[in-house]
């Protein structure tokens, strides 16, 4: 028992393959108008990462003497198939409606293709259209830049 109390204290530590967080150069003045200006290639990497719980099971028990086809489609909006152990699998199908007092139950199905982007502006949304969002998209690149120097007296500290 105090073996296994004793083994409870040691952290179980998983390896990962480290992910790149910028692959780039590090710049030391604008190396397209200067010829003096130096790049060094630099990778950078996280030393810790936030980790997400796990997720929900994405399997249901079935019900008893229910019968499913291979995917049939439930009323709740999901399809279950067959599992063989009891399980069926859980597959989420996604709606799209909108407000329309002339169909039934006052909303209508629309096509994800017919929907535009939205941003809430305070208690408003602001309709984005796509040729509208090209003309907001910054053109930029990854980079990491040193583009001065200031003299330590002019620091305050």
């Amino acid at each position: 028992m105090n073996e296994a109390i004793a083994e409870l204290d040691t952290p179980r530590i998983k390896e990962v393959k480290p992910m790149v967080s910028y692959k780039g150069f590090l710049s030391l003045g604008d190396a397209e108008q200067y010829q003096s200006a130096m790049q060094i290639d630099v990778e950078r990497y996280p030393r810790t990462m936030l980790k997400a719980p796990p997720s929900a099971s994405s399997f249901v028990l079935k019900a008893e003497g229910a019968a499913y086809d291979r995917q049939e489609p439930q009323a709740n909006g999901h399809d279950q198939a067959e599992n063989g152990d009891g399980l069926a699998t859980v597959k989420n199908l996604r709606a799209y409606q909108v407000k329309d007092e002339a169909a039934p139950g006052g909303k209508r199905d629309v096509e994800r293709a017919d929907l535009e982007k939205g941003y809430e502006y305070g208690a408003t949304v602001v309709p984005v259209s796509d040729s509208d969002a090209t003309v907001f998209n910054m053109e930029t690149k990854a980079a990491y830049e040193i583009v001065g120097f200031i003299p330590v007296e002019s620091v305050s500290m």
